[in-house]
């Protein structure tokens, strides 16, 4: 029964460390306290699941919906709460306040839209297998959920330490003013930072949904 439970914490686990890197990406390049990122979350696992109910997709298409909705609102975000902050040169704090508006703002949002209610995908959405293993019940929802983990974890550090981009997002997260000089455009960066952070959240929000059948409102606050 212990094991099983610490499977089970690790699958669960390892999704929301999918949504904690996409937050520590931002905050590591533009130092910036994202609070509006557990809504960037909330708001994949809708896309996701209302991709489902209303076109009926299946879940590879559900994820990627996710993720393009949470990468899209993460750098509309960027736009409206943190880039006219960065350019006046406001104080970090002045970023949590605007992102914490910002959360507030989506989480109303999302409030009507849902209706307060909770929400659940098909339960034909994912087949229904399990294997067993020394005992243990390990279905092929959790052996997904850890691959499609271990891949996007993989991927972005390919991305960040293997690829021109990856080096140019370095380079801006050391001194954006030093990256200026080396002919890198922090727009560019700042664009690609805050989509990959949000497509990571959305994946994750979808991932949580499906695990726990479940998409409601305040499902990305603490």
């Amino acid at each position: 029964m212990l094991m099983q439970q610490l499977l089970n914490g690790i699958v669960v686990g390892s999704v929301y460390g999918l949504f904690a890197l996409g937050f520590t990406l931002i905050f590591g390049v533009n130092h910036i306290m994202n609070m509006a990122h557990g809504t960037v979350f909330m708001w994949g696992a809708f896309a996701g699941l209302y991709s489902v109910l209303i076109f009926d997709v299946p879940f590879p298409v559900a994820l990627l919906i996710g993720a393009l909705a949470g990468g899209l609102l993460s750098v509309v975000l960027d736009w409206t709460a943190f880039r006219p902050l960065r350019k006046q040169g406001a104080p970090e704090f002045s970023s949590i306040v605007s992102s914490i508006g910002a959360s507030l703002i989506l989480l109303s949002l999302a409030q009507q839209l849902s209706a307060t209610r909770v929400m659940r995908f098909p339960f034909d959405i994912f087949p229904i297998m399990a294997f067993n293993f020394f005992g243990l019940r390990i279905t092929l929802m959790q052996l997904v959920i850890i691959g499609i983990v271990c891949l996007m974890v993989v991927g972005l550090l390919f991305y960040l330490y293997r690829t021109k981009y990856g080096r140019q997002i370095r380079a801006v997260a050391f001194s954006e003013q030093t990256s200026k000089l080396l002919g890198i455009n922090p727009f560019v960066i700042n664009f690609q930072v805050f989509f990959i952070s949000g497509a990571l959240a959305g994946i994750a929000g979808v991932l949580i949904g499906i695990v726990f059948n479940s998409v409601q409102f305040m499902m990305g606050e603490p």
